[in-house]
């Protein structure tokens, strides 16, 4: 007789803040706005950069992409000293600017995380992850954090999986996570 299993997951800890990360936007529209995204990209000197990205907004010079873009990139800066509700203000102007922005989604959805709004952090997370988003492996990595903190530890675990697996060489961070679940199979009911 054959034996059909099912997947049992369980996390051995639940994440608690600060474990997502948020996805910066290309610029190239003027030499303030590419500095702005870069210093998102890489984590730069937030504090000093979110004076660039406010100068990049205030210069004019960028289309209305390039001002969404911004706009998202000043919300990870703001996201990065802890300004939660501004940077959730950003990604919120980013999305008015230009809906079809992935990105501005995604990274809302990490501040809802931040500010424990997690039904629409997912639905945040969900939306940018469907429209698109430049760091996949990101959407992903968030969208299982805030499953796991909703104790859907099945979800959470294949999103960990689908984000270590969507850039070559893995997603550290994801690596790390699933480090935590113990999988075991059990035998299905009424077998």
């Amino acid at each position: 007789m054959r034996r059909s299993s099912t997947l049992a997951l369980c996390a051995a800890f639940l994440v608690i803040g600060g474990g997502s990360s948020g996805a910066a936007v290309l610029v190239m529209g003027t030499p303030k706005g590419h500095e702005c995204f870069l210093a998102a990209k890489f984590g730069t000197a937030p504090r000093e950069s979110i004076k660039v990205c406010e100068e990049a907004l205030s210069d004019g010079g960028l289309t209305s992409k390039d001002v969404a873009a911004t706009y998202v990139n000043r919300g990870v800066l703001y996201d990065m000293v802890s300004r939660y509700q501004d940077a959730f203000d950003d990604f919120n102007s980013s999305i008015r600017i230009n809906p079809q922005i992935g990105d501005g989604y995604l990274n809302r959805g990490v501040a809802l995380i931040r500010l424990k709004r997690l039904d629409d952090a997912l639905a945040d997370i969900q939306k940018g992850i469907s429209l698109g988003v430049t760091q996949p492996e990101i959407g992903f990595y968030d969208r299982a954090v805030v499953y796991e903190q909703m104790g859907r530890f099945k979800e959470a675990y294949y999103d960990y999986k689908r984000s270590q697996e969507a850039v070559p060489g893995g997603y550290e961070p994801a690596a790390e996570a699933l480090k935590h679940f113990i999988v075991t199979r059990t035998p299905a009911p009424g077998t």
